[in-house]
């Protein structure tokens, strides 16, 4: 065919002029497409990376490596604590916490939120060294104080306590998320 393409002409909305499929930007998918959830946390990843690790150290290396992330919601009024049922939904922020490795080898943890813009933003930051206690709230105990057995029934299976110099409560959107 001496280098010209055969295409079909109901197909243009499809193709640019040279009859090529237009490409999408870097890590965008068509808009007609659903994410499946491993996609969703892929490009989650792509924006944090590009927002929060992209840094490079005086010797030309990452600063700091993203390893995982998870999504969260925290409560303002119930910082520490499983929130009662009552608890304002304008009290519920969003957040992700992140956890990466510095070229130093330090492992950190940093509590981000999205922006607007589809970037991430770090908030708080810690050294994992510091994390001294991890509370799930997943097997009720039966002889546990009753306001204890309130924070077992409000947490569920989805909250737990992070205890890093001070208590934080968070809340995974499922117990499997939470379990990860």
């Amino acid at each position: 065919m001496n280098g010209s393409q055969s295409r079909n002409p109901s197909d243009s909305a499809m193709h640019d002029a040279r009859g090529r499929k237009p490409s999408l930007p870097q890590g965008q998918p068509p808009a007609n497409h659903t994410m499946t959830r491993a996609e969703r946390f892929e490009d989650e990843k792509r924006r944090m990376v590009e927002s929060c690790f992209s840094k490079l150290d005086q010797n030309g290396q990452l600063a700091e490596s993203y390893i995982t992330h998870i999504r969260i919601t925290e409560d303002a009024a119930h910082p520490s604590t499983p929130p009662p049922p009552s608890s304002s939904p304008d009290n519920k922020k969003p957040r992700v916490i992140v956890v990466a490795v510095r070229s130093t080898g330090r492992v950190r943890m940093h509590k981000a939120r999205e922006n607007n813009n589809g970037s991430f933003s770090i908030g708080k930051t810690w050294n994992l060294e510091d994390l001294s206690a991890i509370e799930s709230f997943a097997h009720p105990d039966p002889n546990a104080p009753p306001p204890k057995q309130n924070h077992y029934q409000w947490a569920s299976n989805v909250g737990f306590v992070v205890t890093i110099s001070k208590p934080y409560y968070w809340q995974a959107a499922t117990s499997k998320e939470k379990d990860f």
